[in-house]
């Protein structure tokens, strides 16, 4: 598995999936084969895996031919291959296509990291934000506010607000802003989009053989914009509506952009009872969704 947490983080998640593992198939033997990325960070000490790649930045090719090769000499046989940082998917689909492993591959990432690309692979049957190239601001066919952010980051890392063409152009102007070809995965590889006053929801779910099993609805308290400016955020869970309309809303965009197996989490506005998409990760939800999606799943079932 790939990561970018801190290791006691990545040590707390792993230990809680041994623990179900193991309740599950007590008879079964389970053995990680970890590379964790932790961004600037030293190497940790008395590592409990076996098998574990270090790395303090992958934002090169270099350094992911060099944790291919690390891969390579285990010299093993995965049953499984998954990531769980938003990040991580990006060094597991280098290191699949490197190794000819199965699962994802490098050039699928990007449809699910870029959010230019992420867009525009969707079919127009889909709601989603206009995308603003540098002639509409020019031309004054823009409507403000418009929202600019960092094609491949997350936490709404470097999103901003502008409502007038001049603070905008001030600020693009040492951007690069190109939404025709891939991102280069720097921060300031931006795309301008739409805004879109609305309610923001999370739709978290489960991809089994390219079928959507599990899929859940909550709406925010807030939004990740205004936590990045101290405000609260939250989520509650969606409403009957919302859950009917999420699962078919799910259903389309994984017919588009085909969803690799494992967790997703989406998220779209709720616009005039529908959902416009906003952007979506082939990661478990952050914060307290996943204990609070289980829950709810749970309740559900036993309702029926």
């Amino acid at each position: 598995m790939t990561s970018t947490y801190g290791y006691a983080h990545l040590t707390s998640i792993l230990d809680d999936f041994e623990s179900s593992f193991y309740s599950e198939m007590p008879n079964e033997k389970l053995e990680f084969y970890v590379v964790n990325v932790i961004y600037h960070g030293e190497k940790p000490e008395n590592i409990k895996y076996k098998y574990y790649i270090h790395s303090s930045d992958c934002n090169n090719i270099e350094e992911l031919d060099r944790i291919a090769e690390e891969v390579k000499k285990w010299n093993v046989k995965f049953d499984y291959s998954f990531q769980i940082s938003e990040y991580a998917v990006e060094i597991l689909g280098y290191i699949n296509s490197k190794l000819n492993f199965k699962g994802i591959k490098y050039e699928e990432i990007h449809k699910f990291r870029d959010k230019a690309i992420m867009k525009n692979s969707l079919s127009e049957a889909i709601k989603k934000p206009k995308l603003y190239n540098i002639d509409d601001i020019k031309n004054d066919v823009v409507k403000y506010p418009v929202i600019v952010k960092p094609r491949c980051f997350a936490g709404s890392w470097g999103v901003q607000k502008f409502s007038c063409k001049e603070d905008l152009l001030l600020y693009l102007s040492d951007k690069k802003f190109d939404c025709t070809r891939k991102s280069n995965y720097n921060i300031n590889d931006v795309e301008v989009e739409e805004y879109i006053d609305a309610p923001i929801c999370h739709i978290d779910g489960l991809v089994f053989k390219g079928d959507i099993v599990l899929c859940v609805a909550s709406e925010y308290i807030g939004t990740c914009f205004d936590y990045t400016k101290g405000k609260t955020l939250g989520s509650i869970i969606g409403t009957e509506e919302q859950q009917k309309k999420a699962l078919d809303f799910a259903n389309e965009i994984n017919k588009n952009l085909k969803l690799p197996n494992g967790a997703f989490h989406l998220e779209a506005f709720w616009h005039k009872n529908d959902f416009i998409f906003l952007e979506i990760a082939i990661r478990f939800g952050g914060g307290e969704i996943v204990p609070n999606f289980e829950k709810s799943v749970l309740s559900f079932s036993m309702s029926k």
